[in-house]
């Protein structure tokens, strides 16, 4: 029997016996009663699912938006680059989960990044401030002279050697 709405088309529920010819007239119009019965509850059933997801992509979203509205009331807030940075982190935690989170900016006379800022969340971690990383070979070399995201499923340490 189809299973069907006045809206889409939803797949068909079938039914079978061993006997032949088990079927009367009767019995495939009350099968097909059935099948529009069931037509609607599977319809209801999927628009539900489909709002739920819905509205569970929403809150995502506007978790985020939050988040980045936060990050935009930080960076417009705080004129001192470690309350920014502090800032910024703490809006960034709530929504992701880091190992660490490092500023690290241009310095135009080693033409090298510097470390500024670091948030290790456990507290512990392989970078301190004012670290020099190189352009090469470190992911924020490669972030800063692309202009494009580094993204990274492990840190290889022949591809990076350099200390970070």
């Amino acid at each position: 029997m189809p299973i069907t709405t006045a809206l889409r088309r939803l797949g068909a529920l079938a039914f079978g016996s061993a006997r032949d010819a088990a079927y009367s007239e009767p019995d495939v119009e009350f099968l097909q009663q059935v099948a529009k019965q069931v037509a609607v509850a599977v319809d209801n059933a999927l628009n539900y699912q489909s709002s739920q997801s819905a509205q569970q992509q929403l809150a995502r979203e506007h978790h985020i938006l939050r988040s980045l509205l936060d990050v935009n009331n930080a960076v417009i807030s705080k004129l001192e680059l470690r309350e920014l940075f502090a800032a910024i982190t703490a809006c960034l935690h709530r929504v992701m989960q880091f190992a660490y989170i490092s500023l690290a900016l241009y310095d135009r006379e080693s033409s090298q990044l510097r470390i500024h800022a670091l948030d290790f969340p456990d507290g512990r971690g392989f970078l301190h401030e004012d670290i020099v990383l190189p352009l090469e070979n470190t992911p924020s070399g490669m972030a800063f002279t692309s202009s494009k995201p580094v993204l990274l499923k492990s840190i290889d340490p022949e591809r990076f050697p350099a200390e970070v």
